[in-house]
């Protein structure tokens, strides 16, 4: 199922497409579970069997990340610094062909963060909801933005409006 607008590409010897990440270097970036989540769309699967069937395989210290609750608590922290952002960077990286998809976490700013960056990052998704209905409305789609994990943004830029979660 390819959405309309949605720029990717296939790369031999690649598991899965090479989906663009939305927004890049902009402050309305998308988040590496974002993508994670808009992956799993494009190739209508769950995403966690997405990270059980084709990134385990690829990365055997995810095996021990497949369970369910695994997405509802440690699942939030794929956007940090620690074990799961760098891991899950790394390997969606292999799988799609894209590079640099760490730019997609806290990483690039690791050094200025605390090592795990739990204080850091949201306790429960939140989004703007007048983002989404744009990006639902626009050619290219919603996403899901990093910027909407850090605790410490409790308003959107953009709109001017609380977040919800």
């Amino acid at each position: 199922m390819i959405c309309a607008g949605d720029s990717f590409s296939v790369r031999a010897g690649t598991a899965l497409y090479g989906l663009r990440p939305r927004a890049l270097h902009q402050p309305q970036q998308e988040s590496l579970r974002g993508y994670l989540l808009r992956l799993a769309v494009e190739h209508c699967v769950r995403p966690r069997e997405l990270v059980a069937q084709v990134l385990a395989p690829l990365e055997p210290a995810i095996s021990a990340w497949t369970y369910a609750s695994f997405f509802n608590k440690h699942g939030l922290t794929m956007d940090g610094v620690g074990l799961y952002a760098k891991t899950f960077a790394k390997v969606l990286e292999s799988a799609t062909g894209q590079r640099n998809l760490s730019m997609l976490t806290m990483l690039p700013w690791s050094s200025l963060l605390p090592s795990n960056g739990t204080a850091l990052l949201a306790r429960q998704p939140r989004w703007c909801p007048q983002c989404l209905a744009e990006g639902v409305q626009s050619a290219e789609g919603a996403h899901w933005q990093l910027r909407w994990s850090v605790d410490a943004v409790s308003h959107c830029t953009d709109h001017r409006i609380s977040l919800v979660d």
